[in-house]
């Protein structure tokens, strides 16, 4: 068959879908604007076919919430910094906020409510540490003398903690003894008895060196003198007047430090008349340091 001879195609529509509306143009300035969407073409229009539609125009609104509010917003003062989210050590942030005394009449953005910021409190304290005490050391004299004994630090303080504790101490050690006796030298004689004390009772001190005179045996007043109480003879049984207040302590020229007192007689006593009264006089040690 032979074609039909002047027939034309038949016309063909265009085919499109609506987009979605564009941002909108408006500002907080600018309260009104347009929008606009295209149709996107699917089919194109054939053979003398209707056309598609243009763009279509819109109009829009800057929505009020997204507008700073006009006047400003009664807003309250910012509270003080929070604490910092990394104590020490580190880098972390703070917070602080504020509040909306009066909401506005209208829906808009009051301003910011929160803040932040970096914060760094710096290094961290760190506290001195310290071990066990180690065993107490030697006494450092046979006399007594004195012991020690220390510690090691474990962890150095640091950024401005807490310092050290002592590392060592010291103690003084018992002081027993006097050491071997055949470190000190002899004993002195005892010293004389006064001539002027013809009766009654008194004391008399003896003394001897050590050959290391800068240990404690030296000093300790047991080891290196001795005080004896004497009695010459019982005094007279007489009637006296009261004891007169003690001397200042003084060398009694015999080498002891003493202190003395008298009581003057008051006469002879009626059962005993021969015997003879006289002052009496009593005694006492001083420490060798009264007298220095």
């Amino acid at each position: 068959m032979k074609p039909c001879p002047n027939i034309e195609p038949c016309p063909v529509d265009c085919v499109c879908e609506w987009q979605d509306w564009g941002d909108c143009d408006a500002t907080c300035e600018k309260k009104e604007g347009t929008r606009t969407r295209q149709c996107e073409v699917t089919t194109e229009a054939k053979h003398g076919g209707k056309e598609c539609p243009p763009p279509e125009q819109d109009t829009c609104s800057k929505p009020g919430k997204d507008c700073p509010c006009e006047p400003d917003c009664d807003l309250s003062e910012w509270t003080e910094w929070g604490q910092c989210s990394v104590p020490c050590g580190g880098q972390g942030t703070q917070h602080r906020t504020r509040k909306i005394n009066t909401p506005p009449e209208e829906e808009c953005l009051c301003g910011c409510l929160e803040e932040s910021q970096p914060c760094d409190n710096g290094c961290c304290k760190v506290d001195c540490e310290v071990g066990e005490w180690s065993q107490w050391s030697a006494c450092d004299d046979v006399c007594g003398g004195t012991k020690t004994r220390e510690r090691k630090v474990t962890k150095a303080a640091d950024c401005g903690g807490k310092a050290c504790e002592p590392l060592e101490e010291s103690e003084e050690c018992p002081a027993d003894g006097c050491g071997p006796p055949s470190s000190w030298d002899p004993w002195t004689d005892w010293a004389a008895i006064p001539p002027t004390v013809t009766c009654g009772k008194g004391w008399r001190k003896r003394t001897r060196s050590h050959g290391n005179p800068s240990i404690t045996c030296e000093k300790k007043k047991k080891c290196a003198e001795e005080v004896q109480e004497w009695l010459e003879k019982e005094c007279p049984k007489c009637e006296y007047y009261p004891w007169e207040a003690w001397s200042p302590c003084h060398d009694d020229g015999y080498g002891t430090c003493v202190k003395d007192r008298k009581r003057e007689a008051v006469g002879q006593m009626p059962n005993n008349p021969s015997q003879d009264c006289q002052c009496e006089w009593d005694a006492e040690p001083c420490s060798q340091e009264e007298c220095s």
